[in-house]
């Protein structure tokens, strides 16, 4: 009894924004940096290249590979 438990879908917004935040670090990094995917992956607090490359697939609709061919200056 007492207390109620916040609900827990009020953190996904922050939660969404927090992974935006470092797909577009992420993304900097593919286009500005010669950084290997696993390099990027951990400076960007990812577990692995793998967790990575598939967020980022969802995210931006292409691996992060093709995003680094198509965006290069």
């Amino acid at each position: 009894m007492g207390g109620r438990e916040p609900d827990r879908t009020s953190r996904l917004p922050q939660a969404s924004c927090w992974v935006r935040s470092r797909l577009r670090k992420a993304r900097e990094l593919f286009v500005e940096s010669n950084d290997t995917l696993q390099t990027i992956a951990e400076g960007c607090g990812y577990r692995s290249a793998f967790y990575l490359s598939r967020g980022f697939s969802n995210h931006a609709g292409q691996s992060p590979s093709e995003d680094r061919r198509s965006n290069r200056v």
